[in-house]
This record gives C-alpha cells, sequence and structure tokens, in this order.
C-alpha cells in the first residue's frame, strides 16, 4: 500500500480517536445527572478503546513503511523498522526513542541536521503529558480528566499533521524534490 493511502487511514482513525475524547467534556458538565454521565462515558469509552486501537494499529503500519522506504532509499537513521515500532513498547525508553526516531527521520528528509523542528517537539509534548494525565485519571470524573482529554485532542490534532508532514517529506525525497521544512 502507498504511504499516502496508509497516511490518510491513520489520520483518519485519530480523527474519530480526537471526536471520542471529546465525550468527557459533555460527560464533566453535566456530572448533576449521574445516569446521563455513566452513559456517556460508556460510549465514550467503547469508542476509545476501538477507535484508539485502530489508529494505533494503522499508526504501526504507516510508521513500518515510512522507515522502511526512508532506509530503501538509502538514508539511515540507525534503527531498523522493527526496531522504530519495538521502542513504543520498551518501558522508559518510549518516553523518547519514539520522539528520537522522528526528530532523526526528519532531520535525514531534510538535511537539517542539529535541529528539530516545533511541530514534532509539540506533538511529543502533547503526547507525553496526555499519557501522564490519562494514567491519573480514577473512575470518577474531574479537571484532570477534562485536562486528559484537552490534551489527548491536541496530541492527537497534532499526530494528523505529522502523519502528513513526515509523509509529504518521505514522497518529495522520492522525487529527487528539495525538502521543504517549517
Amino acid at each position: 500500500m502507498k504511504l499516502s493511502h496508509l497516511a490518510k487511514l491513520v489520520q483518519g482513525s485519530l480523527l474519530l480517536s480526537l471526536l471520542s475524547n471529546l465525550v468527557v467534556v459533555p460527560a464533566f458538565l453535566a456530572s448533576d445527572r449521574p445516569e446521563f454521565v455513566l452513559t456517556l462515558l460508556a460510549l465514550g469509552t467503547s469508542a476509545t478503546l476501538l477507535s484508539s486501537g485502530v489508529a494505533g494499529i494503522t499508526w504501526f503500519i504507516w510508521q513500518y513503511q515510512l522507515v522502511k522506504q526512508t532506509a530503501d532509499r538509502g538514508v539511515s537513521i540507525g534503527v531498523s523498522p522493527e526496531m522504530s515500532l519495538v521502542w513504543w513498547i520498551v518501558c522508559f525508553a518510549n518516553f523518547y526513542m519514539p520522539y528520537k526516531i522522528f526528530r532523526d527521520l526528519e532531520q535525514a528528509l531534510t538535511g537539517n541536521f542539529g535541529k528539530s523542528s516545533a511541530i514534532v517537539k509539540s506533538w511529543w509534548f502533547f503526547w507525553i503529558f496526555s499519557s501522564i494525565c490519562g494514567r491519573t485519571i480514577d473512575l470518577k470524573l474531574n479537571l484532570i480528566s477534562v485536562v486528559a482529554s484537552v490534551l489527548t485532542v491536541t496530541a492527537a490534532m497534532l499526530a494528523m499533521y505529522v502523519v502528513g508532514h513526515f509523509t509529504d517529506l518521505a514522497e518529495a525525497h522520492e522525487m529527487g524534490a528539495p525538502p521543504q521544512t517549517f
């Protein structure tokens, strides 16, 4: 499958995940109606689990293809396509290594070594902090759950942009076009 087609699948699944996370905010605002809150949370949790699973799988397929195609063109980032995925699940290393892989990919595809774009840094910042906040939530609704949802939505929007950005970089590199940075 072409990288741009995979990118559209990832972006679509991230959008579904983003929308399902928005359920927490009305649930928080309607906390005086427990039956409504429980219904919203049940629907939101089911939708979030499903859409997050699909987003994760499509992200892994896209990332694998991105790293593989980059390596096939002779651009090395010092990690195999398989290891680029493994770093997401290695405890503590997953706080830094996926960011490093995308930073190195961007630098290799643009030729701008030694610096990372603001979009990659922003995406990673929001991803890490939404993950941390998401793990501090218990079953009752509170302000932290709303903050976690806002951070997750922001991280998902930035991730959709990152997917498009890296897909464009890889396709421009494949065609021999000059790299574009922002």
